[in-house]
């Protein structure tokens, strides 16, 4: 009896300690730590829009070349997030983390000195891009080992990182510019990347590890055995399209509407202004249990995914600055909206439990079209003599992009519905406890 009993309090004592710090506690470090890493990794990379201009007429290299160089850089912060979630799972997220901000750095550093456009596709497109992708899956997907009832609340507040740093670093970085240079706006932006370093060093109550050894259980392999997990890869595939825009809305605001460099660098600003507001928006939702409803979030996500393509498709359709502003500021809010849905929606798809790899598979294949795209984008422009059809393509993969969502919808209301009819006759089998 004794024994039983000390069992029981040693459970007792070791769920006690599962439960420390989630919801509560260090979890709102973390959330805070998260959400400063977002801002930097990707926040830097979306505002980056601003250098294209600068390296275009420094280097002469062209609209595709160069819009190649800001994809790599973009893709691989998106495409290491599978190596860097596996990582995580294995040595703990804070030690990937504080690696990757210290890659970053000496990335942007670097990148300060070179002579060659080449070089930039090292240091800038390889290095910067490797340290903020090794920071960025490992600082999401800590997420659900600090918060459950909060869970969306959490995803949505860290996704709101990425507005955050658009809207900072667009002015910032044209500032600058400006006053020090292209070189000298690199050299400090190395300075910013070393923040990554604590934003790591905050992660350590509940480090990300796996209880089993095995690599099929560091990658979670289950996930390719479930027709849900292809479908939301597709849908992140095609999103991917949507990075277009942020290449070339910059310079089709300066050659068609005429206007300069610091009025062009704005309507990125606006464009981020404006995802911050779409992000808080499904923050503010997430608070309601019924507005946050997995049915609900959703039928947000659809409307949201076509909202994006609609306002992508029409931004060429702007013949003033201010209409250009407007509409950059529509696509950031229904951009912002979507993508902070998405992390929440996957987790009911694929489980809490598989998140880390999960999101680092799909940011992969995000990656993959980042760099893909805009290159694309750029040969379509140059057939076509004007920059208005990258817009019109950019659109149209993102319509193709949202008619994944109501299949992946429907896959996961069928899963669901089994689940909570297994739950129904196990409970009637079993009886009254």
């Amino acid at each position: 009896m004794a024994r039983r009993t000390n069992g029981t309090a040693i459970r007792n004592r070791a769920e006690d300690e599962s439960e420390e710090d989630v919801d509560s506690g260090w979890a709102w470090v973390v959330l805070a730590a998260s959400f400063v890493a977002n801002a930097i990794t990707l926040g830097t990379n979306f505002a980056f829009s601003v250098f294209y201009a600068e390296w275009i007429d420094y280097f002469g290299k062209g609209p595709t070349a160069t819009s190649m160089l800001l994809s790599m850089s973009a893709a691989l912060v998106l495409a290491a997030g599978a190596p860097a979630s596996i990582l995580a799972n294995r040595f703990g997220a804070r030690a990937v983390i504080m690696v990757g901000g210290l890659l970053s750095a000496a990335g942007f550093g670097a990148s300060a000195f070179v002579n060659s456009f080449e070089l930039l596709f090292l240091t800038y497109g390889l290095m910067t891009g490797l340290g903020n992708g090794l920071a960025y899956a490992p600082s999401f997907g800590v997420l659900p080992l600090y918060f459950r009832k909060r869970r969306n609340f959490a995803t949505s507040i860290v996704t709101a990182g990425n507005g955050v740093g658009i809207v900072l670093f667009s002015v910032l970085f044209r500032h600058l510019i400006t006053t020090y240079t292209w070189r000298g706006a690199m050299l400090i932006n190395g300075g910013i990347a070393l923040n990554l370093i604590p934003c790591g060093a905050a992660i350590f109550k509940r480090q990300p590890r796996s209880a089993t050894s095995g690599a099929a259980q560091f990658a979670e392999l289950s996930l390719f055995k479930e027709a849900s997990y292809y479908i939301s890869m597709a849908h992140f595939l095609f999103m991917g399209s949507q990075y277009i825009f942020v290449v070339y809305c910059l310079k089709y605001a300066q050659d068609e509407l005429h206007i300069t460099k610091e009025k062009a660098a704005m309507i990125v600003s606006i464009m981020g202004a404006a995802n911050i507001v779409g992000r808080s928006l499904v923050a503010f939702l997430s608070v309601s249990p019924k507005l946050a409803s997995t049915q609900n979030r959703f039928f947000f996500l659809h409307f949201m995914s076509l909202c994006v393509a609609v306002t992508i498709a029409c931004y060429p359709l702007c013949h003033t600055y201010i209409t250009a502003c407007v509409m950059a500021g529509l696509v950031g809010l229904s951009w912002g909206t979507k993508f902070s849905l998405t992390p929440g929606l996957q987790m009911d798809v694929s489980s809490a439990k598989r998140f880390q790899a999960a999101w680092g598979y799909l940011v992969l294949i995000l990656g993959i079209s980042f760099f893909g795209f805009p290159p694309i984008a750029g040969e379509i422009a140059k057939l076509t003599g004007t920059f208005a059809s990258a817009f019109y393509f950019s659109g149209l993969m993102s319509l193709v992009a949202f008619c994944f969502c109501p299949l992946l919808h429907f896959l996961w209301w069928k899963k669901y519905s089994a689940n909570a009819q297994e739950t129904k006759r196990d409970h009637i089998l079993l009886g009254p406890s």
